[in-house]
């Protein structure tokens, strides 16, 4: 198995896709659902160790049944099966769980990947549960159509969409959540529900449906025209101490705060070294652009030269591993500006520099997402956050995971202690203690408490930070 660390291939800043082999234990084998749209895999079925498999090694579990839906009759099914036999259901697409929640023990796991149906007609693109990032760009952008998404390739697109989804994209358009226009779900008894006929629904899965309260079985966009190519400009500082890294952070709050909508940065510091990435798609961005790198880049060890891609190779760039690895990342909070960072930044820097295959990402927000519009119609809350920080580690070993968990921990201490106590649903941690309130805030979280006493008021679906009745 090659060497598969985050410095070979963080996604936003790689040079190139690397060729990465798919991990034996993540190639599933062939599985033909029966007549009833559901094949039920046991432990002691061969193909159950695929689909068992999270995309987290760090995950340890072994459900009972894994339920192979071909289509939404066969998740019914699979839903009517749970119940008849006590079982608890959790929900699993793409299976990128940062804490596993798509998995469980002992229970039912409705596997959902098979649902990869999709359709265009005209603006409005319809996508099975089981449709990967991969898979809807290879669909719309030759047909000339772009749906504001992340750029993980093997992510679920249901999964991405039901917490919310941001990406390159999401400044000029908002987020993916925002662009949902209609579900369709099988509850928690295993009726089948549509958000034409319930807008509590709709409303739910814009950013607060993850394994919650039912099976999603096919999602409704609108899209939009999708841009012919996707430039990218890069800067690296190496050898940095925390405090350089901290005065480079600063700086780049300062410059991204100009960023024209279409633009989009990362700033990724893996070890002591920093890559910062700018992307953008108006052609009447590439001067400010410019100017922004050139503040940006004062004292950095390289400056790629501006690349300019047509957007079907660009995105590739950033689709990552397909793998399974061992790792444990999570929301590293949001922030207004530099200044929610500035009483202990550079001591979390210090310990991303000192740590072991450790790194903090910040990505920028802001734009069309925090159009107060969009606010009361989705259950995603943080609009008026411009950026977003990931907290990452990865290693290659089960002995090593305790340490570099402990190491995580340590970082997200140093995080709660300056007051960063808002998180994005989709980067989950159990190390959240106000986890409810973290991702969706008083009033929304009683919202969906609503909704789950309304689509499973038997708590049947669920994770051990799900929505409680």
């Amino acid at each position: 198995m090659p060497r598969l660390t985050r410095r070979r291939f963080v996604g936003v800043c790689s040079a190139h896709v690397a060729a990465l082999g798919l991990y034996p234990g993540w190639v599933r084998a062939a599985v033909q659902p029966d007549a009833g749209g559901v094949t039920f895999l046991m432990p002691s079925d061969g193909a159950y160790p695929g689909y068992a498999t999270p995309f987290n090694m760090r995950i340890k579990t072994r459900p009972a049944v894994i339920a192979v839906c071909r289509d939404e009759q066969g998740v019914a099914s699979a839903v009517r099966y749970a119940v008849d036999h006590g079982l608890r259901i959790a929900v699993k697409s793409g299976g990128h769980s940062f804490e596993g929640f798509s998995l469980n023990d002992d229970g039912l796991v409705v596997d959902v990947s098979l649902m990869d149906r999709q359709r265009l007609e005209g603006e409005a693109y319809s996508a099975g549960a089981g449709v990967r990032l991969a898979q809807a760009y290879d669909f719309l952008l030759p047909r000339g159509r772009l749906l504001p998404m992340g750029s993980c390739g093997s992510v679920g697109l249901s999964g991405l969409t039901l917490g919310g989804g941001y990406g390159l994209f999401a400044r000029r358009w908002g987020l993916t959540c925002d662009h949902l226009t209609g579900v369709r779900m099988v509850d928690g008894r295993g009726a089948v529900r549509d958000s034409c006929d319930d807008g509590a629904l709709l409303w739910a899965c814009r950013g607060g449906g993850n394994g919650n309260f039912g099976i999603v079985t096919e999602m409704r966009f609108e899209t939009r025209p999708a841009p012919e190519r996707l430039p990218r400009q890069r800067m690296r500082f190496r050898s940095l101490t925390a405090g350089r890294a901290a005065q480079l952070c600063e700086r780049w709050f300062t410059q991204t705060a100009r960023l024209p909508d279409d633009a989009f940065s990362a700033f990724v510091l893996n070890g002591s070294t920093l890559t910062v990435l700018i992307t953008w798609f108006d052609p009447g961005s590439a001067a400010q652009v410019q100017r922004i790198t050139e503040a940006m880049a004062h004292g950095a060890d390289s400056v790629a030269d501006p690349a300019n891609e047509p957007l079907a190779r660009a995105v590739l760039r950033y689709y990552g591993a397909d793998g399974p690895l061992h790792f444990k990342n999570a929301s590293a909070g949001y922030y207004r500006g530099f200044d929610d960072l500035r009483g202990g930044i550079e001591g979390v820097f210090r310990s991303v520099i000192d740590g072991r295959g450790m790194v903090f990402q910040i990505n920028t927000l802001g734009g069309a997402i925090d159009d107060p519009a969009k606010a009361a119609s989705a259950a995603y809350v943080h609009r008026g956050q411009p950026y977003l920080g990931e907290l990452q580690c990865y290693w290659e070993r089960d002995s090593q995971t305790e340490d570099r968990v402990a190491q995580v921990a340590a970082v997200q201490r140093q995080l709660r202690d300056i007051g960063i106590d808002r998180h994005y649903r989709n980067y989950p941690s159990l190390f959240f203690e106000d986890w409810a309130n973290a991702y969706y805030g008083d009033d929304t979280y009683r919202g969906l408490q609503w909704c789950k006493n309304a689509y499973d008021p038997d708590d049947r679906i669920g994770h051990a930070q799900s929505v409680r009745a």
